[in-house]
C-alpha cells in the first residue's frame, strides 16, 4: 500500500527536513532560506543586465558621452573587460570574507554599495575614465552574490541539483524583470532619475537579504565536514584490510 501525500509530509517534517518544490532545505533553515537561492539570482542578473543595456544608450546620448556610433559595441564591451580583473580578484578573496563577516551581511553590503555606485553612475559623464571605475566597483561590489555559499549552507547534499535549478529559474525571472520591467519602466527618464530608481529596486534586494539570509552555524559544518573525512578514512582503511585478507588467502 502506497502511502498517502499527507503521510509523506508528516513523515518528513518528523524527521525534520523542509522541501519545497523537491528541494531539500536543512532542517535549521525554512522558506525564506529557500526564497533566497533564486533570488539572489534573480537581483544579480537584474543589476548586470540593466546595467549593460542603459551603459549603452549612455556612451551613445549626446547630453552624456557623446561616443561615436560605430563604437559604442566596443566602448561597452571595453568597460566589462577593465572590471573584470578587479572581479576575478575581489571573488578569490570573497569566500575569506564570507567566514568572518557572515553571509547576510555581505551579501546585504554588496547590494547596497552597488545600489550607491548606481547612483553615482550619471554623475560620471562625460569622462569615460570615471564610468570604467565605477564600472570597475561594481564588479567588486557584485562579486559576493556570484560566488556565494548559500546553496551548500542551506540544502541538502541529496537536492543540490534541484537547487541549482531553482537558481537557474531565478535567473530568467532576472531577465525578464530587469529588460521586460524594469528597462521599460524608466527608458523614458532621464539617467539620473533611471539609475535612481534601480537604485531603489537594489536597495529593496537588499533589504530583502538582510531579512531573509541566514548565517549557518560554521562550527556544526566544520564539525560534520571531520566527521565525513574520518567515516571516509576508515571505510578506505576497511577496504584496504579486505584486499590484504583476500591476498593473504590466495597466498596460501
Amino acid at each position: 500500500m502506497q502511502p498517502s501525500s499527507s503521510e509523506d509530509y508528516h513523515s518528513s517534517q518528523s524527521k525534520g527536513q523542509n522541501e519545497f518544490f523537491g528541494v531539500q532545505i536543512k532542517r535549521e533553515f525554512g522558506l525564506w532560506q529557500f526564497l533566497v537561492i533564486p533570488v539572489v539570482s534573480t537581483a544579480t542578473v537584474t543589476v548586470g543586465a540593466y546595467l549593460n543595456a542603459q551603459l549603452a544608450y549612455m556612451l551613445e546620448d549626446k547630453r552624456m558621452f557623446n561616443m561615436p556610433l560605430d563604437e559604442i559595441g566596443q566602448l561597452t564591451s571595453d568597460l566589462t573587460v577593465y572590471s573584470l580583473p578587479f572581479s576575478m580578484a575581489t571573488t578569490f578573496f570573497i569566500s575569506y570574507i564570507f567566514e568572518i563577516v557572515g553571509r547576510k551581511l555581505t551579501i546585504f553590503f554588496s547590494f547596497l554599495l552597488t545600489a550607491l555606485v548606481f547612483l553615482l553612475l550619471p554623475y560620471t559623464a562625460p569622462d569615460y575614465h570615471l564610468l570604467v571605475a565605477a564600472r570597475c566597483a561594481i564588479g567588486v561590489t557584485m562579486a559576493a552574490p556570484i560566488a556565494h555559499p548559500l546553496i551548500p549552507d542551506y540544502v541538502k547534499r541529496s537536492s543540490r541539483g534541484a537547487a541549482i535549478a531553482v537558481a537557474g529559474v531565478g535567473v530568467v525571472f532576472g531577465e525578464v524583470f530587469s529588460m521586460g520591467i524594469l528597462f521599460n519602466l524608466t527608458k523614458s527618464m532621464n539617467y539620473f532619475d533611471a539609475f535612481m530608481v534601480a537604485a531603489l529596486v537594489v536597495t529593496a534586494f537588499a533589504m530583502f537579504f538582510l531579512y531573509a539570509v541566514r548565517d549557518p552555524d560554521l562550527e556544526v559544518i566544520r564539525n560534520a565536514s571531520e566527521s565525513r573525512h574520518s567515516v571516509l578514512a576508515r571505510r578506505r582503511n576497511g577496504q584496504v584490510g579486505l584486499m590484504e585478507d583476500a591476498e593473504g588467502v590466495q597466498a596460501q
